[in-house]
């Protein structure tokens, strides 16, 4: 064994990003000052799809305008200082992580997070 076939996989066009949040989030249309809001974190995803669906997962569902706002400026403080990071998607989990607020959420997620993917639980 011992190969390894490297496969470069490219990020998602503007259009493809804006599509899979949408799609995620739940809705297909938005007030037009939300959909600003959402472009605006849509393009702080830079592409990721990891990023894009947890992003829209922890903001299905929010109505108030206020709350968006808040959102995105938490996004914006979350992801300060963070540019030099390998995995640029670990701010918006950490963001996702962080919008739980209650702290037994927040280890469950934890704990859920050391089981890999599709594991029975």
């Amino acid at each position: 064994m011992g190969c390894q076939r490297i496969i470069k996989v490219n990020t998602l066009s503007e259009q493809e990003a804006w599509e899979l949040f949408l799609k995620k989030l739940g809705r297909d249309e938005l007030h037009p000052e939300v959909e600003e809001i959402c472009k605006k974190m849509v393009k702080r995803c830079g592409g990721l799809p990891l990023a894009l669906v947890t992003l829209a997962g922890s903001m299905r569902g929010v109505t108030d305008i206020h709350e968006w706002r808040d959102a995105l400026e938490e996004l914006k403080e979350s992801c300060m200082g963070r540019a030099d990071m390998e995995n640029e998607v670990l701010p918006i989990l950490l963001y996702s992580y962080d919008r739980l607020r209650d702290p037994k959420l927040q280890r469950c997620f934890l704990y859920c997070s050391l089981y890999p993917e599709d594991f029975f639980i």
